[in-house]
Parts: structure tokens; C-alpha cells; sequence
């Protein structure tokens, strides 16, 4: 699958489902994003913004290898303000979720924007488009998106390998 399509895909998913259009702020730095059916694509959400390079964490609450990469998020916050880059977290959940959802994102005070992927809500053939055509959608996954707004890393480092991360995502900044 073409990076161009695949990004396409993901925020298609991200975006459509969603009900309500607000963020609600927690702290200056984490911002948990209910969507809106206007934002109907990844591109929409990457074209908030501009001129950034994103590292986007695909999680989800029941996943534990996913909370035990929060471990190292205060290396990565760090480095992402060094370099000037945003982290997006986006959660694989149920809608039923949503509360524990937001539970743990205050409970690791995860810093960056949030927003939750409902897969109730979407056919597993789609949500396996994101992971590559694979029949499955595995996590923690990891995405890098360009300044210019490609996804440039399919399969991006963990932040537990922030040196291999820094090396990687260096080339996009």
C-alpha cells in the first residue's frame, strides 16, 4: 500500500465516526480531542499542524506492552521539545472505553493530543489497511509524519529505542 493512501486511511478512520467537535484541555500540555464529522480525514488532523513533523503513538487501554512504553515518555516529551515535534496519541479502543481512556491519559500524564480510534465503529479489514494490508492491527505502532504532512514511518521506534527514534526522526527535522 502506498504511504499517500495509507495516511489516508488513518485519518479516515481517525476522523469519520467521531460525534462531538471539542477539545478539552486537562493541563497546558495535554489536550484530549473529541472529533467532529467535519474533520473527516488524517489529512484534516495533520493540516492542524502545519509545518510539523508528528510522532504519532497508536495505543490502546487493555494493551499492556502499549502502557509500559509510557515508562519512557518523559525522554521522549523532551526530545520532541527539544526538536520542536508533537506527539499524537491515538487509542485503538471501544467506545465503551472512552472513560478509562481518558483515566489513563491523566494517570501518565501523557503530554500531547489525544484522540481515540473506535473500533467498534470501523470493519477489522480497515483498521488492518492501517497496519499494511496485515490481517491484524498490531500495537504499540508507531508513526512518523513529515513536515510536509507524509507519513514517512510506518513502523516508527518505540520510545524505549529513543536512540534509534532520535536517529530516525532526525532525518525529518
Amino acid at each position: 500500500m502506498k504511504i499517500g493512501s495509507l495516511k489516508i486511511l488513518v485519518l479516515c478512520f481517525l476522523l469519520s465516526a467521531c460525534q462531538s467537535g471539542t477539545a478539552q484541555k486537562t493541563t497546558d500540555d495535554i489536550i484530549i480531542n473529541e472529533l467532529s464529522s467535519e474533520l473527516s480525514s488524517l489529512d484534516k488532523v495533520i493540516k492542524m499542524h502545519p509545518n510539523q513533523v508528528l510522532y504519532i503513538d497508536f495505543w490502546a487501554t487493555w494493551c499492556k506492552p502499549c502502557i509500559e512504553e509510557f515508562k519512557h515518555k518523559d525522554d521522549l516529551k523532551a526530545y520532541a521539545d527539544e526538536k520542536g515535534f508533537k506527539l499524537l496519541y491515538v487509542s485503538v479502543d471501544r467506545s465503551s472505553a472512552v472513560a478509562n481512556w481518558k483515566k489513563l491519559i491523566e494517570a501518565n500524564d501523557l503530554k500531547g493530543s489525544h484522540y481515540i480510534l473506535p473500533v467498534d465503529k470501523y470493519p477489522p479489514m480497515e483498521i488492518a489497511e492501517i497496519n499494511g494490508n496485515r490481517k491484524s492491527f498490531r500495537i504499540p505502532r508507531y508513526m512518523i509524519v513529515d513536515k510536509e504532512g507524509n507519513i514517512v514511518e510506518n513502523d516508527a521506534p518505540r520510545p524505549s529505542r529513543i536512540r534509534a527514534l532520535k536517529t530516525l526522526i532526525s532525518n525529518y527535522l
